[in-house]
């Protein structure tokens, strides 16, 4: 066995559903690509198309799960912190403290050795989905809080700042309602001498192993959390953990035709229309949405957009249109047809062809 073979055995290795990757819809999205600080994943050309999931080089990968935590659609998983072992860690507990990889290497204590506190080591912080975060601070006690231990982001070869920040964000607006739970970000300590030094802006191969050699442990815990948790997704977990969570949905503004542009592009299935007594019925499943904008993005009336996080775990009625009859068959018209059906359209254009054939 190479030392190819070896290294490709024993580090961390993101799972890729093409299925559920949004460019095979054509949507160009590059979010895991320019995420990766490690350039692990590339988006290679086939055959003239590159509208296909990218492709992961296992050498590179050191399985920060920054990927999995930013793609819009869920397609990533496998690398990170798994959701249920960060929950579990929280549950009943009075404060969570979730440490980065460099704040880690400067000495700052997670303080577990504190009645009611725990603590976990994440890597970095924009590897955490922001759900795992507000479903943490469900399972905190009333008045419990979250604190997101980093060393500078600005500085850190993980380039990830804006995303930690993005994250945080979000995680706020996911805890709708839970207004005595906090999520905060605290610098508590000062850029560590061994990365402040690396010109770098990638991870070194001595982190790399570092994360290898600790994986085996990691994965122990995370299996074990898994089981007990039934290996619940970030939006299960807070689905469990709050009672009313801020959830992503769209919102569709008048002028809707009914033409199923988003339901048939939408990668969750949450989206949704009945077609009853010629009124149609559009709506979203907020449990399901995860925000990736695909339905604002193919609506040809540019009227669908992201209305961001609201508290509501119901089925929600978008928009209803009165869909118009073919004043022929009296059927109802598809999406662009006016007047007479296709179907119709189609009869009276092959009777006037044939009239016009023979000069009638």
């Amino acid at each position: 066995m190479g030392v190819a073979d070896l290294l490709t055995g024993l580090l961390p290795r993101p799972t890729l559903d093409e299925h559920a990757c949004s460019r095979r819809m054509g949507s160009g999205c590059s979010v895991c690509v320019d995420a990766c600080p490690q350039q692990a994943l590339q988006i290679l050309s086939s055959g003239g198309r590159d509208d296909h999931a990218p492709m992961v080089d296992p050498l590179l990968c050191v399985g920060c799960g920054l990927c999995e935590a930013q793609c819009p659609v869920q397609a990533i998983s496998g690398v990170g912190s798994a959701a249920a072992l960060i929950v579990d860690a929280a549950r009943g507990k009075e404060m969570l403290r979730l440490r980065c990889e460099a704040a880690r290497t400067s000495g700052a204590k997670l303080g577990t050795d504190r009645r009611g506190a725990a603590g976990l080591d994440v890597g970095c912080l924009a590897s955490l989905h922001p759900e795992t975060v507000a479903a943490a601070a469900g399972a905190l006690q009333d008045g419990g809080a979250i604190e997101l231990m980093r060393s500078d982001c600005a500085r850190c070869p993980m380039g990830a700042g804006e995303a930690v920040a993005a994250m945080v964000a979000e995680a706020g607006a996911c805890l709708a309602g839970a207004g005595r739970i906090h999520v905060g970000v605290v610098a508590e300590v000062d850029e560590p001498a061994e990365v402040a030094q690396r010109p770098s802006a990638k991870m070194s191969r001595r982190s790399l192993f570092r994360s290898a050699s600790g994986r085996k442990a990691h994965e122990d815990a995370v299996s074990t959390a898994a089981s007990s948790r039934g290996g619940r997704s970030p939006r299960e977990l807070v689905l469990a953990s709050l009672s009313h969570p801020g959830l992503p949905r769209p919102g569709v503004d008048e002028g809707c035709t009914g033409c199923r542009a988003c339901v048939n592009i939408c990668p969750k299935d949450a989206l949704s229309f009945t077609d009853a007594d010629d009124i149609f019925n559009l709506t979203v499943d907020p449990a399901a949405c995860v925000g990736c904008g695909e339905c604002a993005r193919v609506c040809p009336e540019g009227i669908v957009a992201p209305h961001g996080r609201l508290p509501d775990a119901e089925v929600v009625l978008l928009t209803s249109v009165q869909l118009p009859r073919c004043t022929t068959c009296n059927m109802s018209l598809s999406p662009g047809e006016s007047g007479r059906c296709a179907s119709c359209s189609s009869r009276v254009s092959l009777v006037s062809d044939v009239w016009a054939e023979y000069g009638l």
